[in-house]
């Protein structure tokens, strides 16, 4: 199991469970963390996002929220920067990133465990 990097504040766990809540957060960082690009752009956020959708999305339903409520929540938390004008993600805060990825790992290990 991973520790936990010593260059993160111990009290951001509440921080990541929230924006670990959605689904959508969850996998806007896997895929920030895999990919060997330095900047997103939205329409290519959207494109992983309807991917991994289990049944057919509305786009600019999608594009508003992300715009609107996954990306802000993601910069509010330091994670990602993101500008608007340009419609661009970048990582902001790997340590971070990675805090989110680690958690969310963690989790899924837990639910797989049978009891």
């Amino acid at each position: 199991m991973s520790e936990w990097p010593e260059d993160v504040d111990p009290a951001v766990p509440d921080t990541l469970f929230e924006l670990l809540s959605d689904r959508h957060r969850r996998w806007i960082c896997l895929y920030l963390r895999s990919s060997d690009r330095t900047v997103v752009t939205y329409d290519r956020l959207l494109d992983v996002l309807s991917s991994r959708a289990d049944e057919p999305t509305d786009r600019d339903r999608l594009r508003v929220r992300l715009r609107h409520v996954h990306l802000p929540k993601l910069a509010a938390a330091g994670i990602v920067a993101h500008d608007e004008r340009r419609h661009a993600v970048r990582v902001a805060d790997p340590s971070l990133l990675e805090c989110c990825v680690t958690v969310q790992n963690v989790v899924e290990d837990c639910e797989s465990v049978e009891r």
